[in-house]
């Protein structure tokens, strides 16, 4: 069984690094996917830390979207 883990980020990308860093810990031997999904950062978050979490999955969703609840994730995450 894969655990999904999804988190949503809009411009905190120093927390969002060190959540990441945690998580990368806690998920040893776990099988489990990461997904970020930002919504429309302007603070560079995606641009920054997708070259130091290269095993994240990384979603953008940019001007004109409004930002994504957790009820739709699981929907958007099967066209990615």
């Amino acid at each position: 069984m894969t655990i999904d883990i999804i988190i949503v980020n809009y411009n905190v990308k120093h927390y969002l690094a060190q959540c990441l860093s945690a998580l990368q810990q806690a998920i040893v031997g776990v099988d489990a996917s990461v997904w970020v999904v930002d919504n429309n950062s302007s603070d560079g978050s995606v641009d920054y830390l997708q070259p130091l979490f290269p095993w994240v999955n990384w979603k953008r969703f940019f001007k004109g979207r409004f930002f994504l609840t957790p009820m739709e994730v699981p929907t958007w995450k099967n066209h990615w």
